[in-house]
């Protein structure tokens, strides 16, 4: 009777620990806006593409004649999500910050929502359905087919927050799906993406791409492995799949144990 114990009890422990297993894979990563880039998948460096890399693109630093003040000088590109939030990060050459009216613009074409904008300042004549907007340390989420998102003050009045965390070279943005207007059935989808970084005066300010957009896959497809299904969703399926894992480890531990029984009969 001791040693059907045991093997119950072992049984019962490689259940849970598959359940575990089953949990750990369904709630990937999820990034904390504090300024620290440890919590990107793939940092500190992944190639653009790769499964499990969160970045996007870089850009050479800009020199004469197109002089970008290096604290203004966009040199990397990261992007991800969850199931609640749409996260950007990108790096500069030199420590940035927004406290000298300096602002950015994340312009969105997100597929569906159309007809989008091509006039949006900085934004190289994407058709914009959505623009981030961060200005004074604050972000703001606007629909550009609803309002004029080239004026600043329109946006930061009328738009959605997000949250923004700077730390020396590194900027995390966050904008919730809802506010941008993503729901699931935009898994798998790539939205094509500009960043329009305006110093608030001269020298230039920096675009990135230099021209043209670059692709940012959201749901199933990103590097978090999240789709945008809601979490409640997915934790009755967790539960279903814990389960399944549980009554296929027991139910072999039974077996195993009349086996046993009818041996040493």
């Amino acid at each position: 009777m001791k040693k059907q114990f045991q093997l119950f009890k072992r049984a019962t422990l490689l259940s849970l620990l598959l359940g575990v297993l089953v949990v750990g894979v369904a709630f990937a990563t999820t990034i904390t806006v504090d300024g620290n880039p440890v919590d990107w998948p793939g940092h500190s460096s992944c190639t653009a593409g790769n499964s499990g890399c969160s970045f996007v693109t870089n850009d050479p630093n800009e020199v004469a004649p197109d002089d970008v003040p290096d604290d203004n000088d966009i040199a990397e590109v990261w992007a991800t999500n969850d199931t609640s939030n749409l996260f950007f990060r990108f790096d500069t050459y030199a420590a940035t910050s927004f406290s000298s009216g300096e602002f950015v613009r994340i312009c969105l074409d997100i597929p569906g929502q159309g007809p989008g904008v091509g006039s949006i300042g900085g934004c190289g004549g994407l058709l914009t359905d959505r623009l981030i907007l961060i200005v004074s340390g604050i972000v703001r989420v606007a629909d550009c087919n609803l309002i004029n998102c080239n004026d600043n003050f329109t946006v930061f009045i009328n738009g959605t927050p997000g949250t923004v965390a700077v730390s020396g070279v590194v900027t995390e943005i966050s904008a919730t799906t809802s506010s941008l207007g993503i729901t699931s059935a935009d898994d798998g989808s790539i939205i094509d993406t500009v960043l329009y970084f305006d110093n608030n005066g001269l020298p230039a300010d920096d675009n990135i791409p230099d021209s043209g957009s670059v692709g940012v896959e959201i749901g199933t497809g990103s590097p978090t492995a999240i789709t945008l299904e809601s979490l409640s969703a997915r934790n009755i399926n967790n539960m279903v799949a814990i389960g399944v894992a549980g009554v296929l480890v027991l139910g072999g531990a039974i077996i195993l144990l009349r086996r046993r029984k009818t041996i040493t009969e």
